[in-house]
């Protein structure tokens, strides 16, 4: 039966539940508050020098393979650049709204009234279904630290970052490592004065390209090691070949590389962990760019951080 849906939000998962909705012939209206699609992969809405985690073959939809492609993580633009051949492809951009923030989403008779705002006027429109795809990043999470708010310094968290130039010359900490982290603490070491990275213990990081393969353009999801068939085996017998791998990384001759290996040595097995697939770090911390301390944050003061001693 044809129903007439609203979709919340144009980015990656709402341009799918379009198409899908679409092919099912449903009635699909789009609304997006943004003046463009890609949701936190949009212009302005993320820091410029930014590479996905997942290569392309992964990331791209599976009724439109970059299949002329050799693989690759693509950046930002790349991204959104496929996104956008995807909408033209498969004429999608007719259903999407613009500069629509959906305000409010109510369920009255068995139907949905959904409350979208254009500018200054409201409006509200009666829906069969609604698909929410307005994603999980929408607000910043900063951590709960004895003092933070007597710091007297500038405090921006990563869904602020757009470039390192604010940071040129200045004395900067950086919390965490996740993905976003191991580009924005990378980018800002090259501009500031002393860059410090604050953890709480070694966690586990994995190479976006991985090495000691066949062919050298493998990358960490197309890669053997993170197939479904060796993460099947027992923990003993992973572990056994993680650490092969990181022997190869601590006797490297490159020091980033050895750096690397000694890490994930330190931070023991990523079974049991998230993992950052970002090993970006490694470079400006073997050129003294940035300086790690292991072990959290004691508290903060109007003028400085008190962070726990390095400990290996």
């Amino acid at each position: 039966m044809r129903k007439k849906i609203a979709v919340i939000g144009a980015g990656l998962s709402g341009i799918a539940a379009i198409k899908q909705l679409t092919d099912g012939g449903h009635e699909v209206v789009c609304f997006e508050k943004a003046e463009s699609f890609g949701g936190v992969f949009a212009d302005k809405k993320i820091y410029e020098d930014l590479h996905l985690t997942i290569s392309n073959y992964f990331m791209a939809y599976s009724d439109y393979v970059p299949s002329q492609q050799k693989l690759k993580f693509w950046s930002k633009k790349e991204y959104v650049n496929y996104l956008g051949e995807y909408l033209a492809r498969f004429e999608l951009g007719q259903y999407i709204h613009y500069d629509h923030e959906v305000r409010k989403v109510e369920k009255q008779a068995g139907k949905w009234q959904v409350t979208t705002k254009h500018g200054m006027a409201e409006q509200t429109d009666t829906f069969d279904m609604v698909a929410v795809c307005s994603g999980h990043f929408q607000k910043p999470k900063m951590p709960e630290l004895a003092g933070l708010d007597m710091f007297e310094g500038e405090i921006e968290h990563s869904n602020d970052y757009r470039d390192k130039h604010k940071y040129a010359g200045k004395r900067v900490l950086c919390v965490g490592l996740g993905e976003s982290s191991a580009d924005i603490t990378s980018e800002i070491s090259e501009v500031a004065s002393k860059c410090i990275l604050s953890l709480r213990r070694y966690p586990a990081v994995a190479p976006r390209y991985m090495a000691f393969q066949e062919d050298p353009y493998f990358t960490i999801d197309t890669s053997w090691l993170t197939s479904r068939i060796v993460n099947k085996l027992p923990h003993r017998y992973h572990g056994g070949i993680t650490k092969g791998i990181f022997t190869k990384y601590v006797n490297s001759r490159n020091d980033h590389v050895r750096i690397r290996g000694e890490w994930l040595k330190k931070s023991g097995p990523s079974h049991h962990q998230a993992v950052t697939k970002n090993e970006r770090l490694f470079r400006p911390i073997a050129d003294g760019k940035v300086v790690p301390n292991i072990g959290g944050i004691v508290r903060f003061e109007k003028k400085r951080c008190g962070v726990s001693r390095w400990h290996a």
